[in-house]
């Protein structure tokens, strides 16, 4: 995995925090508690902020992710430019403030759904009316296209939310954790898809649910049109990061041999 040191430029916009703020939540995830929001922080990983450009050209909501400076002195709790710091021996590291909105209600795949044959249909059957059940299909059929074309391989209970409107409705949650996509693997580079709402074992899994969801082909086709280097680009240049000559590299390699894989299961 790149460092971040590779990326970072004398504009590169870090959100300073101090370490006494940071603390494990209730899923172990790394976070920084301010007085308004909560502030999750990993690694730094390109993938993150390449997904999240990727879902605002698909319409789709996700996470917003930057850079977090941990234990800083000086300014916490704002933005400061790298050249601007009074010491850059601080640990920088992603982060992404807390999405949830007062009023709905947020949660995950039941832990008696996950790695059931039938989890995707006893989402659906949460929703009111069949109306929201079609919309909620939708977000997720939307969602696995993004992610077949990532190469997601950790879109797992953890990874996955819903929420509840005041209408109770039923909704997919900004998605958000691409870090195991784009060929960062955390299986193998060869894994095709890891989603426990359904699973997809192999490309004829896929073709059996495009049989009775032809939106998952059109979403697929979609992404045919897409050049997966100039987001990378965008989604660096949005940071002020410079990107490593290799990771354009890779992800010219990437898309093609993805848009290789889509025509296969579109055929």
């Amino acid at each position: 995995m790149m460092s971040v040191n590779e990326c970072l430029t004398d504009e590169s916009n870090i959100y300073l925090i101090k370490g006494k703020y940071i603390k494990l939540d209730e899923n172990n995830h790394i976070c920084a508690e301010k007085t308004d929001k909560k502030i999750y922080i990993k690694n730094f990983n390109s993938t993150e902020f390449i997904g999240e450009e990727l879902c605002h050209i698909k319409n789709i909501p996700s996470a917003h992710y930057f850079l977090v400076g941990i234990n800083y002195s000086h300014h916490r709790n704002q933005f400061k430019k790298y050249s601007k710091l009074n010491d850059q021996s601080i640990s920088i590291k992603l982060g992404s403030f807390d999405f949830k909105k007062d009023g709905l209600n947020y949660f995950k795949i039941p832990y008696d759904l996950c790695n059931n044959l039938n989890t995707l249909e006893k989402i659906l059957s949460l929703c009111p009316n069949k109306e929201n059940s079609n919309e909620l299909l939708d977000e997720i059929i939307d969602m696995f296209a993004l992610d077949i074309y990532m190469g997601q391989q950790d879109r797992n209970e953890s990874n996955i939310m819903f929420y509840q409107d005041k209408n109770n409705y039923i909704h997919l949650a900004p998605l958000y954790d691409f870090e195991f996509s784009l060929n960062n693997a955390l299986y193998s580079s060869k894994f095709l898809y890891d989603n426990d709402l359904y699973k997809f074992k192999d490309i004829n899994t896929i073709k059996e649910f495009i049989s009775s969801h032809e939106r998952l082909k059109y979403e697929l086709e979609s992404y045919l049109d897409i050049n997966l280097l100039e987001i990378a680009r965008k989604s660096y240049n949005e940071r002020d990061l410079k990107i490593p000559s290799v990771i354009e590299e890779h992800y010219t390699s990437f898309n093609h041999i993805q848009k290789k894989l889509i025509k296969r299961i579109v055929k």
